[in-house]
């Protein structure tokens, strides 16, 4: 990762200090002789930090006195970095609370600030970016980011993804695939067998819906067989699940991270003859209109995406230093 200009380090240390009190509106900063050997820079990289950071209302210079925190401006300048678009979710209306297009809808019907939306290429290639706004919601930020991004922890909301560096408004995703295996073992008193549905590609998500999975067998010392699917190839993964070795003499549990695999479990209970929560159990993701789809009510974990937009709304209008690190309840249906 390209390290950021000095002066750049200076700028955000010195913003992540005002928005965390550290230093107070209206308090002095050291003389430059003092600052310079804190930071060890020159002091043609010092001045043009804070002449940065007094043309952007940080601090103020007064004469024969010295350099000075700001009273803060009441309007902040805030980003929203989405490949979703606000206008088109406006009016196409919300289907559901728990369908992935609420989120802009909860957040921009519940917004009373002015923001500016950007396309998620405008920053990637240029995270510098970051430092001309007060405040930057990335709404499921790539992984390879979310790294990148932590020197504006400070000025940076992450949407849908979590970590302890970061602030963030998020679905626990390893929590609720915890908490459906946790539902299944206990069901049946440990007496089952567990499957889970992966896919080969690594994501922030995935991942964590893998390792709640995992968290479950482990806690309660389950044996488990991970099946890995081919994104790209649907008869390939047919293949994998008809091929499933299935106990008849107890319950077999399917857990999915993802509902894109449905098709092909429903498909092995059809050839198979199965009964559907009587033989096999099967628990998939954003699975919200499954007896719609598919004439079966599949046990499904929700996120309340509607509430994950009304949270942000809510994040920008009430900013402050504080962190934000808050996980929105899921919802599970159709337990059997």
């Amino acid at each position: 990762m390209k390290k950021l200009p000095k002066y750049i380090q200076i700028k955000e240390q010195l913003i992540a200090e005002i928005r965390r009190g550290k230093l107070r509106h209206g308090e002095q900063l050291p003389v430059r002789e003092e600052l310079i050997h804190h930071f060890s820079v020159t002091r043609a990289t010092l001045n043009k930090a804070l002449q940065e950071l007094i043309s952007e209302g940080w601090l103020t210079a007064i004469r024969n006195r010295g350099t000075f925190v700001a009273t803060p401006t009441t309007q902040l300048k805030v980003a929203i970095i989405t490949a979703m678009s606000s206008s088109s979710t406006l009016t196409s209306g919300m289907a559901s609370a728990y369908d992935f297009s609420a989120l802009m809808h909860g957040m921009v019907t519940a917004l009373n600030h002015p923001v500016s939306f950007h396309a998620p290429e405008e920053f990637i290639g240029n995270l510098q970016k970051i430092t001309n706004y007060d405040l930057v919601i990335w709404l499921m930020p790539p992984d390879e980011i979310l790294e990148k991004i932590k020197p504006f922890s400070h000025k940076v909301l992450v949407i849908n993804r979590y970590t302890t560096d970061l602030n963030f408004i998020s679905t626990n995703h390893r929590a609720a695939t915890r908490e459906i295996t946790e539902y299944f073992i206990n069901r049946f008193d440990g007496k089952c067998k567990l499957f889970y549905l992966d896919v080969d590609q690594q994501s922030f998500f995935i991942a964590e819906r893998r390792n709640g999975f995992i968290d479950s067998c482990a806690k309660y010392d389950k044996f488990y067989q991970v099946l890995t699917l081919n994104t790209n190839n649907h008869q390939h993964n047919l293949t994998l699940i008809n091929d499933l070795q299935l106990d008849p003499s107890c319950p077999n549990i399917i857990v999915s991270g993802s509902r894109s695999n449905t098709g092909a479990v429903l498909q092995l209970v059809r050839e198979r003859n199965l009964q559907l929560n009587k033989e096999i159990f099967y628990s998939d993701f954003d699975n919200i209109d499954s007896e719609q789809e598919t004439g079966v009510k599949i046990t499904s974990i929700l996120q309340d995406f509607l509430q994950m937009g009304q949270q942000i709304a809510g994040a920008i209008s009430n900013y402050s230093n504080n962190p934000v690190q808050l996980y929105i309840p899921h919802k599970i249906v159709n337990k059997p």
